[in-house]
Order: C-alpha cells, then structure tokens, then sequence
C-alpha cells in the first residue's frame, strides 16, 4: 500500500512535511500517498504540509475524489500549494473545495506558492497559531 510511484514523501521536522508529485496522480498513488500521509499525522493535533504540484501533469477524477475523502478527516493543517501553473492550481482548488464541502468544521488553512522556500517560511509563520487553535479547541 506505501508503494509510492510517482510520488516522494518527506518528513521534515516536527510535524511539518513535503508531498511532491510527479506525471499523472492516480488512484493508486493518492491511496497510497493518504495512507503513509495518516499514519505520521493521525496522533497529532495538527500538521502542516507542503504539496509541490511542480511536475504533476495532471490528476484523475478519483484521484482526487480519494485525495478529498483522505484529507477531510484528518488533524487540523496549513497546507502549501507549491505550483508553477494555472492548471495545476486548478487541481489543487478542486480537492480544497470537496474537503470543505465534505467537512463539517473547516481545518484548512492555504496558500500558493511560486517555490518550496516560501511555502516553508509560510509554514513555519503558521504553526503558532495551529498550536493555539488546537488547545482551544481539539479535533
């Protein structure tokens, strides 16, 4: 199931990784990509994530149906788009929109992002907050 083929998952610190996806995201490869995703944030109050769409050259329609379905239950997050074109921003929108649709609390917090470097200042900025948020009020 952690077979990631088009894929690289990084952990990069407490709490904070890097999704980036490369050719075609599909099906397989976003079951794959949610399953090692909750098994390293399913504990945590929150995370914070950056999803580097760069390469990616498009996704199915399951694929991010299944990308909605996995994300929405999951910890409060930040989540970085790191992308370098309209369509690829596009793709990112679609499986925002469907975890708010699907959600009854909104635990989204997001932004684009031109390169990694920002994405992870801006990152960084938000997990003062998180930490605040989460105590408050906890998932």
């Amino acid at each position: 199931m952690d077979d990631l083929q088009n894929t690289e998952f990084e952990a990069l610190g407490s709490r904070i990784f890097r999704i980036r996806l490369h050719g075609y995201f599909t099906p397989e490869e976003a079951l794959a990509v949610f399953h090692v995703l909750t098994e390293h944030v399913r504990d945590e109050p929150y995370f914070l994530l950056e999803v580097d769409m760069v390469d990616l050259t498009g996704a199915s329609p399951e694929a991010r149906r299944i990308s909605a379905e996995k994300l929405g239950p999951l910890p409060h997050r930040a989540i970085a788009i790191v992308s370098s074109n309209f369509a690829q921003r596009i793709v990112a929108k679609l499986v925002l929109t469907a975890v708010s649709i699907l959600e009854k609390t909104n635990r989204n917090t997001t932004s684009y992002f031109a390169t990694s470097e920002e994405a992870q200042v801006w990152l960084e900025s938000k997990r003062g907050g998180l930490d605040a948020k989460t105590k408050a009020s906890p998932v």
